[in-house]
C-alpha cells in the first residue's frame, strides 16, 4: 500500500528546476512496482540531467540491471539515456539532448521528460526512494538547482484491486455540502464487476438529504460510470450508507467491468447542522471495502477518509486550497476566470461588483472588484479580489502589467496594498525581479502565473 507519495521541493529559484516522484496507488510482495521520475524546467532550459537513486533492497529487488536504455517512457526520440545499475541498491541516472540533425531539444515544460523504473517487491514493509547528487544543465553546461526528492512506499500482504478515495471540498453552516467518492480500478490483472463498501458520516454534524431509495433517489448518486452501470444503495440510521455497484450484466461481459485506470465516481448530499469550528468526517474503513471480478472472485478495496472544518456561511470563505480568504482581501482566484465561475473557488451566494455596480456573468474578474456575499437576499460581508499579475485590474495579464510591476519594483512608481499584491505573482508583500520575470515569461508562453 502505498502511504505516503511525498514530493518534495524546496522554494524554486529563478535558475532551478524541479522533479517528482510517484508510484501506482498501491503494492504487494510479488507484484512489480514501477516507480515514475518526472522532471521539468522553471524557467531555464535544461539540456542534461544526472542523479543518483537508491532503494532499499530488502523490499525491492531491481528488473532492470543490464537493460537500463529503456527507461524514458516521454519524449524518446529527442533524449538519450546512459543509466546504469552502479551497486546494489543504486542506479545512476543520465540523459541529455540528442542533437539530431544539428537540432537540440531542452526540456521546456512542466513534465516533458518521463522516466519509468520497475522494481519487484519481494516482502513487505516499508521501502524509501531518494534522489540523490542531483544535477542539471542548461546549454551553457550551468548547473541548475534542485531539491532532492523522497518517495516512501509500504508494501502490504493483501493485494488491492480497487481504490478508494473521499473528497469534501467545503462545508459551511446551513448549506448543503457534497461529498465525492471516486474508486479507481488499480490492478494489473483484475476486472471490477462489482463493488460494495461501507461509508460512515459523523451524523452530529452532518446529515443526509437521500436516505431512501422508494423513488430511484439513490439512483442519482452515480455522476461518472462506464455505461451500464447500476447502483442499489441503502442508507441505515445512525450515520452509514451501504454503497453497492454493479457492471451491466453482473460483469458477464468483461469489456463492461471496470478496467485498470477507469473510475467511477458517486456524490452524495449533506446538510451542515454542526456548530461553526466543528468537524465533519467522511470514512469508507478498509475493512468494509470488497469487490468481484467477472468470475466472482473476491477482490479487495483500500479505505479512504476526509475531514473538513464547519465554516460561518456569514463569512466569505474558500472552498479551493489554491484561493485564500484573509478577511480584506481573496487572492488565488486564477486570471481569466469569468464572473460566472466565482463559485468553483467561493462559497455561498456570491456577486461580483466592479465599480459599484454588479459586474456581468461573462466578464472577466479583475483586481479591484468586490466579491459579496448573499445569505437570505441580504449582502452579510464582502472582500476585496486580488488577480496575481493583473495590476490595472482588467482580468488579463498584459503587457502594462509587465510594465507596472517592473516601474514598481525599482521604485519608480508607488503602489497601493491592493495593487503591491497583484503585483507579487510570487506571494509575500514586496515586489521582487522575480515577479518581473514570471509576468514576462507569461506573455511569451514560456510560464503559466497561476
Amino acid at each position: 500500500m502505498l502511504t505516503v507519495s511525498l514530493c518534495a521541493f524546496g522554494t524554486l529559484s529563478e535558475d532551478s528546476f524541479k522533479l517528482s516522484l510517484s508510484t501506482a496507488n498501491y503494492a504487494s510482495a510479488g507484484t512489480t512496482l514501477n516507480l515514475t521520475i518526472k522532471i521539468a524546467s522553471l524557467p531555464k532550459d535544461v539540456y542534461a540531467f544526472e542523479c543518483e537513486l537508491t532503494y532499499d533492497t530488502q523490499i525491492l529487488t531491481a528488473v532492470n540491471i543490464k537493460s537500463t536504455d529503456d527507461f524514458l517512457t516521454v519524449n524518446k526520440c529527442a533524449w538519450e539515456q546512459h543509466c546504469s545499475h552502479t551497486t546494489a541498491g543504486r542506479y545512476y541516472l543520465a540523459f541529455c539532448t540528442d542533437n539530431a540533425d544539428g537540432v537540440e531539444t531542452p526540456i521546456k515544460s512542466v513534465s516533458d521528460i518521463e522516466i519509468s523504473i520497475p522494481f519487484k517487491v519481494k516482502s513487505d514493509g516499508e521501502c524509501t526512494f531518494k534522489v540523490v547528487s542531483l544535477t542539471a544543465f542548461d546549454k551553457d553546461l550551468n548547473e541548475i538547482a534542485c531539491t532532492d526528492t523522497e518517495l516512501t512506499i509500504t508494501t502490504l500482504e493483501r493485494p488491492c484491486s480497487f481504490a478508494t478515495a473521499v473528497t469534501c471540498i467545503s462545508a459551511v453552516k446551513g448549506n448543503t455540502a457534497d461529498v465525492e467518492i471516486t474508486l479507481t480500478n488499480i490492478s494489473q490483472t483484475s476486472d471490477v464487476a462489482a463493488i460494495e463498501l461501507r461509508f460512515l458520516y459523523s451524523a452530529a454534524t452532518v446529515k443526509a438529504t437521500v436516505t431512501s431509495n422508494a423513488s430511484g433517489q439513490m439512483d442519482a448518486f452515480i455522476t461518472k460510470a462506464p455505461a451500464g452501470w447500476t447502483q442499489m444503495c441503502s442508507h441505515d440510521t445512525g450515520g452509514r450508507y451501504t454503497l453497492r455497484l454493479v457492471a451491466p450484466s453482473g460483469g458477464a461481459d468483461v469489456r463492461d467491468c471496470l478496467q485498470l485506470g477507469e473510475s467511477i465516481k458517486l456524490t452524495l448530499s449533506f446538510a451542515v447542522i454542526g456548530e461553526i469550528g466543528s468537524t465533519a468526517d467522511f470514512d469508507i474503513p478498509e475493512a468494509f471495502c470488497t469487490g468481484y471480478d467477472s468470475d466472482f472472485a473476491v477482490l479487495s478495496g483500500t479505505g479512504s477518509a476526509c475531514s473538513t472544518t464547519i465554516k460561518d456561511g456569514n463569512i466569505i470563505s474558500s472552498k479551493d486550497e489554491t484561493v485564500v480568504c484573509d478577511g480584506k482581501y481573496i487572492v488565488g482566484i486564477p486570471v481569466g476566470t469569468k464572473v460566472e465561475g466565482i463559485g468553483a473557488y467561493i462559497d455561498g451566494e456570491i456577486k461580483v461588483f466592479a465599480d459599484g455596480k454588479e459586474a456581468k456573468s461573462s466578464s472577466l474578474i479583475g483586481t479591484g472588484m468586490t466579491a459579496r456575499l448573499y445569505v437570505g437576499g441580504k449582502s452579510v460581508s464582502e472582500l476585496a479580489i486580488v488577480i496575481r499579475g493583473d495590476v490595472d485590474g482588467n482580468g488579463e495579464i498584459g503587457i502594462s502589467d509587465a510594465v507596472r510591476i517592473r516601474r514598481i519594483y525599482l521604485g519608480l512608481e508607488t503602489a497601493d496594498e491592493l495593487t503591491t499584491l497583484a503585483a507579487c505573482i510570487s506571494g509575500g508583500t514586496k515586489v521582487a525581479a522575480l515577479d518581473y520575470l514570471a509576468v514576462k515569461r507569461h506573455l511569451q508562453g514560456t510560464y503559466n502565473i497561476q
